[in-house]
Parts: C-alpha cells; structure tokens; sequence
C-alpha cells in the first residue's frame, strides 16, 4: 500500500510558489510606473489651490531693519507670487 499523499507540499514549507513575490514587487512596481506615467501630463497650475492661495496671500513688504538675508527671502517669495499669480 502507498502511504505517500497525493498532494505534494513545497519543499521550503512556505505558503507561496518560489518567486511568488518577485514577480509581485515587479508588477506593483509596473503599476506605479504607468500611473507615474499618466499623471506626469495633468497641469498643476490651474488648480484651485493656486486660485486660492493666490486670493490669500501676497507680496511682502520689508523695512530697513530687517537683515540682508530676510530681504532676500521675501524678494524670493515676491518673484513666486508674481510667477504664479500675475497673469
């Protein structure tokens, strides 16, 4: 008599067919890509977070007494409010 069983179990003992979850890290990393893909086309600067932001803030004004380097900063955050907000 055949005391063996008719189903045979992996030889490692794990729940998944070697190279199971190589293949998942790939076709995740497939879908990422194409989604990556697919939005990289949407324009970001019609949003309604620009509108808005654009309807809350504004230039900055500075004084004498503020340093050389706090100057510089607001003239940065000046020139990004003019790029996006100045038609």
């Amino acid at each position: 008599m055949n005391t063996k069983s008719a189903v045979r179990l992996p030889t490692n003992n794990a729940p998944y067919p070697e190279g199971f979850w190589k293949n998942c890290i790939w076709r995740g990393a497939g879908v990422f890509l194409v989604m990556l893909m697919l939005t990289s086309c949407a324009r970001m600067t019609d949003s309604v977070a620009t509108d808005f932001s654009c309807q809350a803030f504004g230039p900055i004004n500075w004084s004498d007494l503020d340093s050389d380097a706090t100057i510089r900063a607001i003239k940065l955050h000046n020139a990004g409010w003019l790029a996006l907000c100045v038609n």
